[in-house]
């Protein structure tokens, strides 16, 4: 008997061992949030993130037509805490990425009606209100915004014209926009 006692405790000595020296390789899983807020095709297109909370921008696909879509959530918990939508008039668009500046979260995106398609900048504070909401000049498809925390850089897709004679042919070129955190358009030598 005293035999299987002195195995036994050798046996968890062993285990224990193991189990505190075993080392986990790679990021642990906290949590995971899926989100279909609709019942068409919904699309979170970017991520960005304040002291507290995650701001998640994309659209949603809602009684047959496209909205802009921002959820604002947790980043401890993943929980829900606020959504901001907007219903595009009769067309489709998207947000696709974002950035917070101090107490403010710039938006990028773009609304599409029939045959035309706007770039958009929006301006919330942290608990997503709608500050502002300017239209990109020359950028059909804002795709992304940075900072150098002095101005603001958004990169997208806009109209080339090219002249041939009496014709024009209009085909994509990249865009790039420098704004002050305001919105307004950064003059050239600025």
């Amino acid at each position: 008997m005293g035999r299987w006692v002195l195995l036994l405790f050798l046996l968890l000595a062993y285990l224990t061992y193991q189990q505190n020296t075993t080392q986990v390789l790679g990021p642990q899983l906290n949590w995971v949030i899926e989100s279909n807020p609709s019942n068409g095709t919904d699309r979170a297109n970017s991520i960005c993130m304040s002291e507290k909370f995650l701001y998640v921008v994309g659209s949603d696909y809602s009684l047959n037509r496209s909205r802009w879509r921002i959820e604002m959530r947790e980043k401890i918990s993943g929980k829900l805490n606020k959504i901001w939508t907007y219903n595009i008039s009769d067309g489709y668009g998207e947000l696709t990425d974002c950035i917070i500046i101090d107490d403010k979260l710039y938006v990028v995106g773009y609304e599409k009606e029939k045959s035309n398609t706007q770039g958009v900048i929006l301006i919330f504070n942290v608990n997503l209100n709608l500050l502002k909401i300017e239209k990109a000049l020359n950028i059909d498809i804002p795709q992304k915004i940075t900072t150098d925390n002095k101005y603001l850089y958004i990169i997208g897709i806009g109209p080339h014209y090219i002249r041939y004679g009496n014709i024009t042919i209009v085909i994509s070129a990249w865009h790039i926009e420098k704004r002050a955190l305001d919105l307004s358009l950064i003059k050239i030598g600025q």
